[in-house]
């Protein structure tokens, strides 16, 4: 073991798994992405994790991957990867809608400021 406690890692074994990660099709790993961010997303509309803000990026991120990576799988998987972006779409104006809306500013009194 290292000093940090973490085991050491062979050279060999670590230059094994460079290669296998090189011999990964982007595409596969595209998509892997795609299910993570989705997965994330969906984890962003409530409970402790809730941050719309956040939804809305993994949503825009999703809207940019998405058309790249459909065209490179099979028809069906292209539909599903489109369908995901349409349910966290909905999933995201369902969430603003409940929302509960923010309190008006207070009035600053006749005068202030001036």
């Amino acid at each position: 073991m290292s000093s940090a406690g973490r085991p050491e890692f062979d050279s060999e074994l670590l230059a094994r798994l460079a290669a296998e990660v090189q011999r990964l099709p982007i595409r596969d790993l595209l998509v892997q992405t795609i299910g993570t961010i989705s997965s994330l997303a969906w984890g962003r509309f409530s409970g402790p994790g809730r941050d719309l803000e956040q939804a809305r990026l993994a949503i825009d991120a999703l809207r940019a991957l998405v058309p790249v990576v459909a065209p490179t799988v099979s028809e069906q998987a292209g539909r599903d990867l489109n369908a995901v972006v349409s349910s966290l779409q909905l999933a995201y104006v369902k969430a603003l809608a409940e929302e509960p809306a923010a309190p008006p500013a207070p009035e600053e009194p006749a005068g202030a400021g001036s």
